[in-house]
């Protein structure tokens, strides 16, 4: 039997549809991916956030290849950039198959602060996933502390 060759994967991206039918893009990627990353054996977590797109995703190398083709095919959002694509030894996310966070708030992050985020965080710490997680988990937490003041 082979080794392991888990892959850690982040891109971000934005969606192609009218505001309006954003949200109900974002359930329906969900809710397929859910089904498919399970069967898979993928986990990772979406964010999205003012009509563009995070995902962590980490699995086998060919799962994860094939979920990559799969994504770059998908009309509903465009301009895919890698942020980081790294092998780990083991799962950040070894219980989510894949969870979703909408950080959609009233105060806008612009979509290149996350790709500098990532790229800082790939630089300097290479962290699992869960690390990810917590770091946007704390950003919607900051933008819902500036909307009340």
């Amino acid at each position: 039997m082979q080794p392991s060759s888990l892959r850690l994967i982040v891109y971000v991206s934005q969606s192609t549809s009218p505001e309006a039918k954003q949200m109900s893009d974002v359930e329906t990627i969900v809710a397929l991916a859910k089904k498919k990353n399970r069967e898979f054996g993928i986990t990772g977590a979406l964010f999205f956030l003012n009509g563009n797109y995070m995902q962590v995703i980490e699995g086998e190398e060919q799962a994860i290849a094939q979920l990559m083709q799969n994504i770059y095919a998908d009309p509903r959002h465009i301009s895919i950039e890698m942020v980081m694509d790294t092998p780990i030894r083991k799962r950040g996310f070894q219980q989510w198959n894949m969870d979703y966070f909408n950080l959609s708030s009233p105060t806008p992050v612009r979509r290149e602060d996350l790709i500098e985020i990532s790229e800082e965080f790939k630089r300097n710490l290479m962290p699992g996933g869960d690390i990810i997680v917590k770091f946007y988990k704390a950003i919607l937490e900051s933008a819902e502390s500036e909307a009340k003041d």
